[in-house]
């Protein structure tokens, strides 16, 4: 299966990076609630949109273990060295640069342990360390399962891992359930598995999408409890499950939209913004620093702030993530 060509899907990243980039302006400049808590909402719809994508790879890397080592250098050549570029950048700015705490980021480690960094300068990384960990750990799983069933094992294991989640939910916070990077795994894993039945789960198109309405009307009701603190336990295994299935099905929203994309200029629209996404993603909370201790008085900051995302995002495609990309190794027929 080939999802190269979803052009909705495209659309759907560009949503989701400016989405992020909008709701922390206003959530870390002014403090506004209600943003903060759709800024949730946007960060975790990365997660299954990630495991949709990477399962044509993933599935080369099971039929051929020989593709393992290509898989690898293709996300770490996609993903690492702009991260390492972004993470020197919010150093600098928050005066962090090569401190202990640093070298927690830069191996992904800040959220494996509650508290495990004394300064969390750059939040956004969570997100981050959960997939690095995914793309590391999550082939090897695959090379130890048959090709007959290995989805049947792939969803014993995403159920195996929420278990675990609900039994050790009660030792840790909210936050920390939703942004620790071994209680996050699983989300990647409800992408890989909506994309082996992608093309029956689209036959329901009409159960997708009230399914995401009723799931947002929710996530809009239950916004002053999670506020509150008021969770418990139990409702914070059900408030990330929640975000999860969100994601999940929003996902495939937007796959039967494809249809709406017909025009080429809408096309190369959905693809500028793709392209921007993880650049967008990587340095808005950079630009909100500055903002924040130079800027925030100027009229119309929000206008410039989104101006100077797009040149600069676009800037960084063009100049510093295309090049890297041209030299990842390509999938090959192996025989």
């Amino acid at each position: 299966m080939s999802t190269r060509k979803i052009h909705s899907l495209d659309l759907y990243r560009g949503i989701c990076g400016y989405g992020v980039a909008i709701t922390h302006f206003y959530a870390f400049l002014y403090e506004d609630v209600f943003f903060e808590y759709f800024s949730l909402l946007f960060v975790e719809w990365f997660f299954v949109l990630s495991g949709f994508v990477l399962y044509p790879q993933l599935v080369k890397v099971l039929n051929d273990n020989r593709h393992l080592k290509t898989f690898y250098v293709r996300r770490w050549v996609r993903t690492l060295p702009l991260y390492a570029l972004a993470l020197l950048c919010a150093a600098m700015v928050t005066q962090n640069l090569l401190n202990a705490d640093f070298f927690k980021f830069l191996v992904f480690a800040q959220k494996l342990l509650p508290e495990f960094v004394s300064d969390d300068f750059y939040p956004v990384a969570w997100s981050l360390s959960v997939e690095e960990y995914f793309y590391l750990v999550f082939p090897l799983f695959l090379l130890l399962l048959s090709k007959q069933d290995f989805i049947k094992k792939v969803m014993l294991l995403f159920v195996g891992m929420t278990a675990a989640k609900i039994a050790l939910s009660g030792s840790v916070d909210l936050g920390f359930y939703r942004t620790g990077t071994l209680f996050r795994v699983d989300a990647i894993l409800l992408g890989f598995i909506g994309a082996h039945y992608k093309d029956q789960i689209v036959q329901h198109g009409k159960l997708v999408i009230t399914a995401v309405v009723l799931l947002l009307c929710v996530f809009l009701y239950v916004q002053d409890t999670v506020f509150l603190g008021q969770m418990g336990s139990v409702g914070n295994v059900l408030f990330v499950a929640l975000l999860q299935l969100i994601s999940f099905f929003l996902l495939f929203g937007f796959i039967l939209a494809e249809g709406a994309i017909r025009h080429d200029f809408i096309k190369k629209a959905c693809a500028l913004f793709a392209n921007q996404t993880y650049s967008i993603y990587l340095f808005h909370l950079i630009f909100l620093y500055i903002i924040k201790a130079k800027f925030i008085a100027i009229e119309g900051i929000f206008v410039y702030y989104l101006a100077a995302l797009f040149i600069v995002s676009f800037v960084i495609f063009e100049f510093f993530e295309k090049p890297l990309l041209r030299t990842r190794p390509r999938y090959k027929e192996l025989g």
